[in-house]
């Protein structure tokens, strides 16, 4: 299973098992890329030298990690490079709160619309509401009727979940079309409406499973057995999934609704 940078708390480690994935010829391209000599690399890799930060910007963009990863790269090398215990001790604090962060789903997931307390029990009372104002990015369903009738529901339902979107801010009128107005919103682990969020689509999961298209949909349930060791990673591994998910999703075209529980398949 692949490691990623936040699995690490030695940058060394994480760039030389970096270059030993990336098959033949990798040091020369950093090294090029960087503009560091390959015998330097590898004496800052295998020895006591380490990065300046700015040629440590420089791995980064070249490695393509994002600004997050960066910025914990960069942590590291502080660290690798400290003077000081007391330095070193609060750089490794610093560490741990990053990879905190990062196991954090909400942090990992775009945010851009904050809804009351009473908006959000309204809002995640029924998978419709989600699907309705996800139907509005999709260029065929600017109407209610539209929606009704990929949907199954009655249309005077549609209505009022647009009027409930439209108040809010979560979905707006322009030109006689609905579009989304903002791109998502997110419950924390921690909402009490998790659990009815989560179950109202695993309910509709359950009513799709019968018909599932093959060759576009998936669903997937794997009771298994792992070592306590292997648990945090299967999670990470999960979480990575969500996190790249949401990195296609999001310049993605919006042509059709479907929904990711892991159970894959088109809302209808």
């Amino acid at each position: 299973m692949e490691k990623r940078i936040f699995d690490y708390e030695n940058y060394k480690s994480f760039i030389s098992q970096w270059i030993a994935q990336n098959s033949r010829g990798a040091l020369t391209r950093l090294s090029e890329a960087t503009g560091v000599h390959k015998t330097t690399l590898s004496q800052i890799l295998r020895g006591d030298k380490h990065f300046t930060l700015e040629q440590t910007v420089k791995v980064s963009k070249f490695i393509q990690l994002r600004e997050v990863e960066t910025e914990y790269l960069l942590i590291l090398v502080e660290l690798g490079r400290a003077g000081s215990v007391e330095l070193s001790d609060i750089l490794r604090k610093q560490i741990k709160e990053r990879q905190k962060a990062n196991r954090s789903l909400t942090s990992r997931v775009t945010r851009s619309k904050e809804l009351s307390s009473e908006e959000r029990s309204i809002y995640y009372s029924n998978w419709i509401y989600t699907a309705v104002k996800s139907l509005t990015a999709i260029e065929q369903f600017g109407q209610a009727r539209e929606m009704a009738k990929h949907l199954g529901i009655d249309i005077r339902y549609v209505h009022r979940v647009l009027e409930f979107l439209l108040k809010t801010g979560l979905c707006v009128e322009k030109n006689g079309r609905l579009h989304p107005g903002t791109q998502m919103t997110h419950l924390e682990a921690d909402s009490p409406l998790v659990a009815r969020h989560h179950g109202n689509w695993r309910i509709k999961a359950m009513e799709r499973h019968p018909v599932l298209a093959p060759e576009e949909e998936l669903s997937y349930t794997a009771p298994m057995t792992l070592s306590k060791s292997d648990i945090a990673r299967v999670r990470t591994l999960i979480a990575d999934l969500v996190q790249k998910t949401d990195e296609i999703v999001g310049p993605s075209p919006s042509e059709k609704l479907f929904c990711l529980n892991i159970d894959w398949f088109e809302v209808k």
